[in-house]
């Protein structure tokens, strides 16, 4: 099961909080970006760092994972 999260960042880059926006399927997990910048936004986070799993093992990207809607 894949899942994408999204880690908010202070200045210093120490982390704030640890948000899952997208719990998946086997192969993919699907996250609007209003889903993603939500909890940065209301965390106050001057960044983000955004990750997710890969549950096959592999770490190339799967064919469509560089894809934006």
């Amino acid at each position: 099961m894949e899942v994408f999260a999204i880690v908010s960042l202070r200045p210093d880059l120490k982390s704030i909080n640890l948000h899952i926006v997208s719990i998946g399927a086997l192969d993919q997990a699907m996250a609007h970006p209003r889903e993603i910048l939500k909890s940065a936004i209301l965390s106050n986070a001057a960044a983000m760092m955004l990750v997710h799993n890969h549950t096959a093992g592999r770490v190339l990207p799967s064919q469509g994972a560089d894809e934006c809607p």
